[in-house]
């Protein structure tokens, strides 16, 4: 009888260590993905405000007008035209 009594109690705990175990592991689970998916959505989020954030703003050429007129002084004056390579080569 006492080695009955000890394989039931062994049964009874096992079966409640398992189920124990089942359960934290469902819940984990479910809380991980929850997690995963609001990170998911506040990365959407962050990203259209970044898209709309670039496409607002001007470049750099646009916005000083200092570095506007440089370039076009650099290219008119520091790349050769036309004329200029013609009498280089003859």
């Amino acid at each position: 009888m006492a080695k009955t009594v000890s394989i039931v109690a062994g049964l009874v705990a096992a079966a409640a260590v398992t189920y124990k175990f089942r359960d934290d592991l469902i819940h984990n689970t479910s809380d991980i993905h929850n997690r995963l998916t609001k990170a998911n959505e506040n990365l959407q989020v962050t990203a259209q405000d970044n898209t709309k954030t670039f496409t607002k703003r001007t470049t750099i050429l646009e916005s000083v007008p200092v570095l506007a007129d440089s370039q076009r002084y650099v290219s008119e004056k520091f790349v050769p035209s036309g004329n200029y390579q013609l009498l280089i080569f003859n």
